[in-house]
């Protein structure tokens, strides 16, 4: 999905394989629409494979992903697939093999005919206009988008060195989730990688984990294993 237009393309794979979907990327979106100069996911294994890694740096893609447990961070692309699985439901085989694309991407029948309109040239001529109208418009609800979210956030941040909880739900086998602690600390902020990205460590020894701020509570040096 193209994030400045809101313009998604969905493809039909056998499987997937890092190597299908490097060729669909490379055949089907590339080649028609140029690279791209970054490459956003979620930390699927099939996108973080070394193929898929080395085709995009070969093509000069930066690719970036989503942090653990935030799918705010790639919202929009989650609720289109949401849609895009509620449409298929309703023209898919019962046997679930094929269905007929024509309905899924125009809402008609193949065989019905179309009317042909000359709208390719007012486009073209008013394609600056439209840019920065949807330019204005996008940052309108960015703005309001971050208002409401800067209300609940902490905008302040960690600094280096500060403890932190860190947020990491997991389910332990004959242990009742709902009774299972979320948070787990103390760790400490090794890097501010940006205003909501955080490199954190619980021992010098320990994995260091980089998380969103949105899973970060401070630590305040508490005797017992509280929560926040």
């Amino acid at each position: 999905m193209d994030y400045f237009t809101k313009c998604p393309e969905v493809y039909a794979i056998p499987n997937q394989e890092a190597s299908t979907i490097a060729e669909v990327l490379v055949a089907n979106f590339f080649c028609r629409f140029d690279i791209p100069r970054e490459l956003h996911s979620d930390q699927s294994r099939k996108f973080e494979s070394h193929l898929l890694k080395e085709v995009l740096q070969r093509l000069g893609v930066s690719k970036t992903r989503t942090t653990p447990l935030n799918p705010q961070s790639d919202g929009m692309v989650d609720r289109y697939v949401k849609t895009i699985e509620e449409h298929l439901r309703k023209v898919v085989a019962s046997h679930q093999t094929d269905w007929d694309e024509s309905d899924l991407l125009f809402g008609v029948p193949p065989d019905k005919e179309q009317p042909t309109t000359d709208y390719a040239g007012d486009l073209v001529d008013h394609l600056h206009d439209i840019h920065n109208y949807a330019r204005q418009h996008l940052k309108l609800a960015s703005d309001r988008m971050k208002t409401r979210y800067d209300k609940l956030a902490n905008s302040a941040g960690y600094d280096e060195g500060d403890r932190v909880w860190l947020y990491r739900p997991t389910r332990r086998k004959g242990k009742s989730p709902k009774l299972q602690a979320s948070w787990e600390g103390p760790y400490k902020v090794v890097t501010r990688i940006n205003d909501v990205v955080y490199r954190i460590q619980k021992t010098p020894r320990s994995r260091m984990l980089v998380v969103h701020l949105d899973r970060l509570a401070p630590y305040h040096g508490a005797a017992r294993d509280e929560q926040p």
